[in-house]
């Protein structure tokens, strides 16, 4: 069995296989170890996610002088404090966006599907400009795996361009003041 410094090593030197065999070897562990911090599924593998492309993106300046697995889950750790940082006040977003409990309301009704419509209009933007891969993940659900094979790229390629896609809604949703 190959080490995960070695294959670290092949990572390094953009070998795509290696990183999905560390993708597997880490991939359920770091969801449960995310799952600590925070207790959503969603945001869990969203977490995961996010650690496996930090790893793609810095995988040239990696240096083994602790184990692998301490890296990575390192890397786990931080993005988990940022989304709890970033996600203080979501309950209150979703509250607002939740319907049923917010049906008394009218106006916020109104505000709820506002909300909903921009961030569709939002979605189509980037769908427009950054392909599919993103529209298919996020709104239409399907797995990392069904996309690359849907598409004809790597695994990757699918991870990489979901979170940049997702960093470029979030700047649009907060320059338009939805977020």
């Amino acid at each position: 069995m190959t080490s995960d410094t070695e294959l670290m090593e092949r990572v390094a030197s953009d070998d795509k296989q290696a990183f999905e065999e560390l993708i597997g070897r880490y991939e359920h562990r770091l969801i449960g170890f995310i799952r600590r911090f925070v207790q959503d599924d969603g945001a869990c593998e969203e977490i995961a996610e996010d650690t496996f492309v930090s790893l793609w993106l810095n995988r040239k300046t990696y240096r083994p002088t602790a184990e692998f697995e301490t890296y990575l889950f390192t890397i786990a750790k931080r993005r988990c404090f940022d989304w709890l940082k970033a996600h203080r006040n979501d309950a209150e977003i979703l509250e607002l966006l939740d319907t049923d409990k917010t049906a008394d309301s009218a106006e916020n009704e109104y505000l709820c599907k506002e909300f909903s419509a921009q961030l569709i209009v939002e979605i189509e933007k980037l769908r427009e400009k950054d392909g599919d891969s993103f529209y298919m993940f996020a709104v239409q659900g399907l797995p990392v795996k069904a996309i690359a094979k849907k598409l004809g790229i790597s695994e990757v390629a699918v991870r990489v361009k979901v979170h940049r896609t997702r960093e470029k809604l979030k700047k649009l949703l907060k320059k338009e003041g939805l977020l």
